[in-house]
């Protein structure tokens, strides 16, 4: 064998290795190139991407939205300049929104997102809030989710929001982190400068206190503040209550608990120093339900109290047009207060020398001493339809500090409103150490007619007495009050004196001419009469 023919295979082995370096240098390059090329393609295609999973979380929630891409990552979107709805009259705007993308099997989503200086505007109306094109987020269904808040993590910073109501405007500013469908926290700070709803205005109305989602439920904790209220009929200084409230997913219905601080309050000539108690409010389906417990605090005016609670139920629509409710009303303490007296003292003045004098006197003194200590207990019932309101009193009892009753009714039934002013239906009777035992029924006739039966027998004081055997007092419907009855006197006269004067009773007495007596000639009898130096049996 030559030596070419041993070399051979020598050559031949080395000529196969330098040629697959070559090969597989080729097939590297090229799919290098390939990546390259599509990784080339991918980056000057991400702001492509970026809108397109973007716009298609907006097209999910039928979302029309105007925004600047400021930066594009594969995991990080930034908008700037984000307008939400109508730009002349946006729902939604935003100075900076930070988007991280969460990565998914099919095309990723969004994952968390962090606002700066949003500013949201919504509305409340008959009942319904609205934040327009964002309803379809915050409120309605979808296909592909749960209603109720959307299902990511947000970060608030320095959030506003103004809302038109019914009753006025309020402005709202929150901060806060988490998912909003299950765990978010933050503050929330809300003020209402003026607002007016059914004849009443509220100035300076606020709500600051903590903000929470848990399990698609919102909530708020926190006091709520009122600078003060004037209504047609009632005055009411500042007020306070912290409060636990509470919102369904969709926010259609609330509950709602507190305890009530406030004061000064005016109304019908009375004033009260503090209120307070606790008030639990729900509303459900248009349907709002109250349940109540409050006290009155320095009760003066007309009537001065000791104490003074007021607690029960209540239920209403929504506009308050139909209510009802139960509940009780207890008082310690009760007297007339320094007006009232001071009127009887007047009465009593210019009734020196007759037989009323005395009687006022002991009226007087009795009231007070009896009214230090005494109780108030009574149920009630309150129902509304329009204009019209019914409080029906099964049983009410006052008693005095000699544990005498001072009063008490049965079936009574008062009514305001309508044509005719208050109304009234049912049985009483007055007494007590030193005061007048009466006794009445009230009842309804046919026309809108009331009528009163009144007897009362002798009240006495020193040597003057009056009897009331028998006053009818007939109420018609146009307002006009007729009186018919007859009284007993014993006592002093305007030098002299008179025992068993029967005296007729008969007039009117209507909001126009005021009260009308003894327009005709009157008969008058008695056991005794002395004038001067005249006496006659």
């Amino acid at each position: 064998m030559s030596k070419a023919e041993d070399e051979l295979p020598e050559i031949a082995a080395e000529a196969v290795p330098a040629f697959r370096p070559r090969r597989g240098v080729l097939a590297l390059v090229a799919v290098l190139a390939v990546l390259a090329l599509g990784l080339t393609a991918l980056w000057l295609q991400r702001e492509n991407l970026a809108h397109r999973i973007i716009g298609r979380q907006l097209s999910q929630y039928d979302l029309p939205a105007t925004y600047r891409l400021e930066k594009v990552g594969p995991l990080e979107q930034v908008l700037t300049q984000v307008v939400v709805g109508d730009p002349a009259r946006p729902d939604f705007t935003a100075e900076r929104v930070e988007i991280h993308i969460a990565p998914t099997l099919g095309l990723p989503t969004i994952g968390r997102v962090r606002l700066i200086r949003p500013r949201l505007y919504g509305a409340y109306r008959s009942g319904t809030l609205t934040f327009g094109k964002l309803d379809t987020v915050l409120f309605a269904p979808g296909p592909q989710r749960a209603p109720g808040l959307p299902d990511f993590e947000l970060e608030l910073e320095d959030g506003r929001a103004r809302i038109e109501t019914d009753f006025g405007a309020v402005g709202i500013k929150a901060d806060g982190q988490g998912n909003l469908r299950n765990a978010f926290a933050g503050r929330l700070a809300a003020i209402a400068p003026d607002l007016r709803m059914k004849g009443c205005h509220l100035t300076n109305s606020s709500a600051y206190g903590r903000v929470t989602i848990d399990a698609g439920v919102p909530k708020f904790t926190g006091p709520l503040r009122i600078g003060g209220a004037q209504c047609p009929d009632l005055s009411i200084g500042r007020m306070a209550m912290p409060v636990d409230l509470q919102f369904s997913a969709d926010f259609s219905d609330f509950a709602a608990s507190g305890k009530l601080v406030g004061g000064p309050a005016d109304w019908a000539g009375q004033r009260a120093a503090g209120l307070g108690g606790r008030v639990m409010l729900s509303g459900k389906a248009g349907k709002l339900a109250a349940t109540y417990d409050l006290a009155v605090a320095g009760l003066s005016g007309q009537l001065v109290a000791r104490k003074l609670g007021l607690a029960g139920t209540l239920r209403a629509d929504k506009g308050l047009a139909r209510l009802e409710g139960e509940g009780r009303l207890d008082g310690a303490g009760l007297r007339p207060g320094a007006a009232a007296d001071r009127r009887l003292a007047e009465l009593q003045r210019v009734a020196s020398g007759t037989f009323a004098a005395p009687l006022l006197a002991q009226f007087r003194a009795s009231l007070q001493r009896e009214g230090a200590g005494s109780h108030l207990s009574a149920d009630f019932t309150l129902r509304r339809s329009g204009e019209l309101v019914n409080l029906i009193v099964p049983g009410l009892k006052l008693t005095g500090t000699s544990r005498q009753n001072m009063l008490i009714l049965s079936r009574a039934q008062f009514a305001f409103g309508g044509q005719g002013g208050l109304r009234m239906t049912g049985n009483l009777r007055t007494g007590g150490q030193g005061l007048p035992h009466l006794t009445g029924q009230v009842e309804r006739r046919p026309g809108g007619i009331i009528e009163a039966r009144l007897t009362m027998p002798g009240y006495r004081a020193k040597d003057a007495a009056v009897a009331l055997p028998q006053l009818v007092v007939v109420r018609r419907a146009d307002g006009r009050t007729s009186l018919a009855g007859h009284a007993v006197v014993s006592g002093a006269l305007p030098g002299g004196q008179v025992e068993g004067l029967r005296l007729p009773i008969a007039g009117n007495w209507s909001p126009r001419t005021g009260l009308s007596l003894w327009r005709t000639c009157t008969g008058l009898q008695f056991d005794r009469l002395r004038y001067a130096s005249l006496t006659l049996d």
